[in-house]
């Protein structure tokens, strides 16, 4: 399969006051890699920061929510889900390995 553009693993659309943040990942049922995590973590960043923006949903493309993490990812260290510690200082708040 070929690599996945990290800029298109999650989706970000606002109307208004909400914003639809779309796991983008409906081959995989939208389970949730390291850089999937990652890109949930600035979406949500993005949205706090947003003074506009009062209501957040978090959904899934293709019919799917999510299917937790992606197990398949484990085995690749530039796929797996990040744990706190490996995330850089700078990053505002804790971190969880689903974002």
């Amino acid at each position: 399969m070929a690599k996945e553009d990290p800029s298109k693993l999650v989706l970000v659309e606002k109307r208004g006051a909400t914003t639809i943040v779309t796991i983008n990942r409906p081959h995989k049922r939208n389970c949730v890699n390291g850089p999937t995590a990652r890109a949930l973590y600035q979406a949500f960043l993005d949205f706090d920061a947003d003074s506009t923006a009062a209501v957040a949903i978090l959904t899934g493309a293709g019919g799917n929510f999510c299917a937790g993490a992606d197990l398949a990812a484990v085995l690749n260290q530039d796929e797996a889900n990040p744990m706190s510690d490996e995330w850089e200082d700078t990053l505002p708040g804790p971190i969880g390995p689903m974002g």
